[in-house]
Order: structure tokens, then sequence, then C-alpha cells
């Protein structure tokens, strides 16, 4: 079940980021309330990975191992944003 509350972590902070009004990495945002939608399904997967994670270890140890994947996506999707927008020749 840890390995499932980190995914749903890492789809949590994408759903987060999607929600952001500076992100490009998907243009097809939306309007106001799918991006309220996106805010709302990013706190429920959050909560939702900590309940799975804490099945297999303590609700402490599952709250900071799926903080660490959380933050880890939050780092990665704006590099991952900025990787596309650039023109790779070879």
């Amino acid at each position: 079940m840890m390995w499932a509350g980190i995914v749903l972590a890492w789809l949590s902070a994408a759903c987060l980021y999607l929600a952001s009004p500076h992100q490009s990495l998907w243009l097809a945002a939306g309007t106001q309330l799918r991006l309220r939608l996106r805010r709302v399904s990013a706190t429920v997967a959050a909560i939702a990975s900590v309940w799975l994670a804490a099945i297999d270890c303590g609700v402490a140890c599952a709250f900071f191992i799926v903080l660490s994947a959380f933050m880890l996506a939050l780092v990665a999707l704006p590099y991952l944003d900025a990787w596309r927008k650039v023109r790779h020749v070879g």
C-alpha cells in the first residue's frame, strides 16, 4: 500500500500543479470550475495517500514519506514543463 500512497501523492501534486494559473504543461486548463475541481481532487488525493501509506507504517512516518513524494513531484513538474518547451536539436 506504500507504493499506492506514493503514486497517489504524485497524482495529487499533478492536480495541484495543473490548477496553477502559471502552468503551461497542459494548455487546455479549462474554466474556474475545472480549476477548483482539480484543487479539491488534489486535497482528497493527498489525504487518501497518507491514509494508504499509514496502513503499512505509522501515521507520522506515512505523512513524511508522502510529503517527500509530493514535494519531489512539485519540483519535477516545472522542470518537465520547461524541458518540453526547449527545442531539442539533434
